[in-house]
């Protein structure tokens, strides 16, 4: 963009840079019901990264790597987890 200001004849111009990047989409996955306590994570980016979180669960869950979109996952113990992509 190109702005031109004046005031009683004398002028003074600067230009700017506007980038619009595309709001990514998030997509998590399926909702899966698995035998065992290892699984692979199915999210499917948009573009960009993301990180997997557990929100809530009966134990924990070691994430081989947050930033994979189909990393593994191990949980501590039977149950029902919620994860954020």
């Amino acid at each position: 963009m190109y702005f031109v200001t004046d005031n009683n004849g004398c002028s003074a111009t600067d230009n700017i840079t506007i980038t619009v990047s595309p709001v990514p989409i998030a997509n998590a996955g399926i909702d899966d019901s698995i035998c065992g306590t290892t699984y692979q994570l199915n999210a499917i980016p948009s573009f960009g990264s993301g990180l997997w979180t557990m929100i809530n669960g009966p134990g924990t869950l070691n994430i081989a790597n947050p930033t994979n979109s189909n990393s593994n996952v191990t949980a501590s113990q039977y149950g029902t987890y919620n994860l954020f992509w």
